[in-house]
């Protein structure tokens, strides 16, 4: 048994108190003797618990009237918060004390007319941290892809005293510097990782030097963007198109285009994560070469950008008839030929139609003398190619 101090001296009644400086209730019949050594031993509660046992024991009492005894306890020498009376015993075991805090303590007697002694002598005891903290990963998720140069490893921990930091690690090696401050967490760039499956944990330490690992969570790690083929440009007119192209795995679809290599002009993001992406351009101008490039993102972020590539919009369509007048045989010219006609002046007329198959346009004819059987050479002119009538 370790004795804590010295022996408490013979507390002596004068005027209703005792040497020890604590106040009586009323005058003791006769000195009140205590002569209580306080000792200690300490035993742990289980590991998982948070509170901590302190067996105390003391001499025993000599006086005739003694009724028992009282034990006071506090985080502070001299200053004590707590007390219990523990009856007519030697020793006594206090409960649910405090891992990590120092203790102080003593004792007092008291007689059957509640008559109490001064305090002992005080004992400390530090109640030894042998609980560990608990740490949980939080992020990423287990199971998910991760890409990036700034990916998020968090751990929420805590600790019946206090945590004293939170250490992540990949694959078994330290991630960055331990964090020593809630929320834990460190940024990770995946980008230096290889792809493929890997495993993210954190350990937690206490100031006791008490430590928890938390259950790894498996990522895979996605470093490669989608492989863009078959990229084309498809249904021009002259003020739309659509660009076509597959990818060899899921991923969004977007356009930039535009009258050069800079674009200026970006579809709308399509997010839907497919492989075979089509995106309609409108609003062309007819009769223009437009640069594009398609772009696709994965579901981890990586993006992959086609090469450049042009097409060219259709012209407008077109509505202008052609133009035409008579060459040949000149107004008032009198014509024989083969042909029969009724005597008097007649009109020719000469019909000409475009490629575009516009409606002809008929050119003015020269009045001609007729004779009973003509025939004629005509010849006109158009503004564009088209093909020749007369009526």
């Amino acid at each position: 048994m370790v004795v804590f101090g010295p022996r408490l001296r013979e507390a002596t009644v004068l005027s209703g108190k005792l040497s020890g400086s604590r106040t009586l209730a009323g005058q003791l019949r006769r000195a009140l003797f205590v002569a209580c050594v306080l000792t200690v031993l300490c035993s742990l509660a289980p590991a998982l618990s948070s509170a901590a046992q302190v067996t105390l024991a003391w001499d025993a009492n000599t006086d005739p009237d003694l009724a028992g005894y009282k034990l006071y306890y506090g985080n502070s020498s001299g200053s004590y918060q707590f007390s219990v009376d523990v009856g007519n015993v030697t020793s006594y075991t206090l409960s649910g004390l405090l891992e990590g805090q120092i203790y102080y303590f003593a004792a007092t007697a008291y007689n059957v007319s509640q008559n109490e002694s001064g305090f002992s002598n005080e004992v400390s005891k530090a109640i030894a941290d042998v609980t560990p903290p608990t740490v949980l990963m939080t992020a990423p998720a287990n199971g998910s892809t991760v890409s990036g140069t700034a990916v998020t490893v968090s751990a929420s921990a805590s600790d019946n005293v206090g945590v004293a930091g939170v250490q992540f690690s990949l694959d078994g090696v330290n991630l960055g510097a331990e964090d020593t401050a809630a929320p834990y967490s460190v940024s990770w760039n995946a980008t230096l990782a290889t792809s493929g499956a890997h495993i993210l944990t954190a350990v937690a330490r206490d100031a006791a030097g008490n430590t928890a690992s938390a259950a790894g969570v498996s990522v895979t790690v996605d470093n490669a963007p989608p492989l863009l083929s078959s990229v084309a440009s498809t249904n021009l007119s002259a003020s739309a198109a659509t660009i076509t192209w597959v990818t060899n795995e899921a991923s969004d679809s977007q356009v930039e285009y535009g009258p050069t290599s800079a674009y200026g002009q970006v579809t709308a993001l399509a997010s839907a994560l497919v492989t075979s992406h089509s995106v309609g351009l409108s609003g062309l101008a007819a009769s223009t070469v437009y640069h594009y490039r398609a772009k696709s993102r994965d579901a981890a972020g990586n993006l992959a950008t086609s090469a450049d590539a042009t097409f060219t919009t259709a012209a407008l369509p077109d509505t202008m008839p052609p133009a035409v007048s008579i060459t040949a045989p000149t107004a008032g010219a009198t014509v024989a030929g083969t042909a029969t006609v009724t005597n008097g002046t007649h009109t020719l007329k000469a019909v000409a139609r475009d490629a575009a198959g516009i409606p002809p346009r008929r050119a003015a004819s020269p009045s001609l003398s007729p004779s009973l059987r003509f025939s004629a050479a005509m010849s006109w002119t158009t503004n564009e190619p088209s093909d020749s009538q007369v009526d």
